[in-house]
């Protein structure tokens, strides 16, 4: 039932060859929550996930069961600044509505912005060209992902 999630495959044997697609998800969810709350032991803990604008619906339900499960639990879901509202994922929706959730929108960062992040990246230490930073900031649309990289 692991395998999926696994570097070694694990073979299947005679009671996991005979379980549905459905009851296959299910276990497979239950293992993975038994994992990890049994390695986690109760402590605080952050939960990063990062492009949730492809989650499927298979990752929402261990999501979901996971929000269930282990607590402390933060989950912070990331997604592009192009997915506008109204256009989230449906699995987004069912992940959402399990516990209070806050939506944050990250802004375009401003040119200044912009020239901070070119500063760290590069150890200037003076200025940077206002020129070069407006550049920067036209292009990447603000995004730090595509300024930085």
């Amino acid at each position: 039932l692991l395998s999926p999630v696994l570097p070694r495959p694990i073979a299947e044997n005679e009671v996991t060859k005979q379980l549905s697609a459905e009851s296959r998800l299910d276990a497979t969810i239950n293992i993975m929550c038994h994992v990890l709350q049994a390695k986690l032991g109760g402590c605080r803990t952050l939960l990063l996930i990062d492009d949730v604008q492809w989650m499927d619906s298979s990752s929402s339900q261990l999501l979901a069961a996971l929000q269930q499960r282990i607590a402390p639990l933060l989950v912070v879901l990331a997604m592009r600044p192009s997915i506008r509202a109204g256009d989230e994922p449906p699995e987004l929706g069912k992940v959402t509505k399990l516990t209070s959730t806050s939506k944050k929108t990250l802004e375009e960062l401003e040119r200044v912005d912009i020239e901070d992040l070119m500063k760290d990246y590069f150890c200037v230490m003076g200025r940077v060209d206002k020129s070069l930073s407006t550049e920067v900031r036209k292009r990447s649309g603000g995004n730090p992902f595509f300024a930085k990289g």
